[in-house]
């Protein structure tokens, strides 16, 4: 098992990949890190567990190392710090919310094989109610500063 320090300087890499998100514009007037804030604050408003905040703050981060597979990325980067469920949620994310094919009788969801598992109603909730319409311009998110203490409380194994 990882120590406190260890964790610690893994956490503060995920951060400064969080900072460095402000680079990436998702929409207009909207970075990478604010959409990233968005998310997390309506985590944190629906009393959401504080690994599945993390997740939400964090959800994106593997836009940056794996564009293409971002959900997958982010996942394995905060898997030493989240339940199997939020890294489920976090992980398949970006398939609940984007249709890959038509069937004939209109969009389905690669995610869809999933859907007897446990997680598979809290990542709905996630990539439908959180992530869908977290691109709000000047919205009033938390700020990262605010979430730092809990990410803190995360590297205690």
């Amino acid at each position: 098992m990882a120590t406190y320090a260890e964790r610690r300087a893994r956490m503060q890499r995920l951060v400064d990949l969080l900072v460095a998100s402000e680079s990436l514009t998702v929409a207009p007037g909207i970075t990478q890190l604010e959409h990233s804030l968005q998310v997390a604050t309506r985590a944190r408003a629906a009393r959401a567990a504080p690994d599945l905040v993390f997740g939400a703050l964090m959800h994106d981060v593997g836009r940056l190392v794996a564009p293409e597979a971002h959900g997958r990325a982010s996942a394995e980067l905060i898997a030493p710090f989240v339940s199997p469920e939020t890294y489920w949620v976090i992980r398949i994310h970006d398939e609940i919310r984007l249709p890959r094919f038509d069937d004939g009788d209109g969009p389905v969801s690669e995610a869809d094989r999933y859907a007897n598992e446990p997680w598979f109603p809290l990542a709905r909730i996630f990539a439908e109610d959180w992530d869908r319409y977290a691109f709000v311009p000047n919205a009033r998110t938390l700020p990262l500063p605010f979430f730092l203490p809990m990410m803190d409380a995360l590297c205690n194994p």
